[in-house]
C-alpha cells in the first residue's frame, strides 16, 4: 500500500460523494506505521471476537477461521456502507446471519451486541498502544 494509491481512492470516493480533497498528506513510512496499527486491531479484536463467541456458546476450534472470516467480512460491509443510513446495523446483521450457521439465532444474536462493545473496547486498546508508542519514540528522538 502506497500513500498514491490511497489518495487514488480517496478522490475516486470524493468524486462520488461529491467532497473535495479528501486527500491525506502522508509519506510512506507513516503509511506503514498505519497499517501496522491496522493489523495489531484486527489481531487484538479477532481474537477477542473468537473468544467472546466461545464464551457465550461453545464453538469448536475448528470453526475458528469462519468466525474471524465472518467477522472481517462483517466489519468491511459495514465501513462500505457506513456512509449511508442503513449502514447502522449493517456489522451487526452479518454477524447474526453468519453465526446462526454455527449457533442458534438467539446466541448469536447476544454475540453480535457483545461484539460491537469488543470492537469499541479492543480500539480504544490500540489508541492507548499506540498513544504510549509514540511517547516512547519522541522520547527516544530527545535523547
Amino acid at each position: 500500500i502506497h500513500p498514491k494509491i490511497i489518495n487514488w481512492g480517496l478522490r475516486i470516493i470524493g468524486k462520488i460523494f461529491k467532497k473535495d480533497n479528501l486527500e491525506i498528506p502522508m509519506t510512506y513510512s507513516q503509511m506503514l506505521k498505519v497499517v501496522l496499527l491496522f493489523i495489531l486491531n484486527w489481531l487484538i479484536v479477532g481474537a477477542g471476537f473468537y473468544l467472546l463467541v466461545r464464551s457465550i456458546y461453545p464453538v469448536p476450534i475448528n470453526k475458528a477461521l469462519y468466525c474471524a472470516g465472518m467477522y472481517g467480512v462483517s466489519v468491511m460491509l459495514g465501513i462500505l456502507v457506513i456512509f449511508t443510513v442503513s449502514g447502522l446495523g449493517v456489522r451487526e446483521t452479518i454477524i447474526i446471519a453468519g453465526l446462526m450457521l454455527i449457533m442458534p439465532k438467539g446466541y448469536a444474536g447476544i454475540v453480535s451486541v457483545v461484539s460491537r462493545l469488543w470492537a469499541t473496547i479492543a480500539e480504544l486498546i490500540l489508541i492507548v498502544i499506540a498513544f504510549i508508542f509514540t511517547r516512547i519514540m519522541k522520547l527516544q528522538k530527545k535523547n
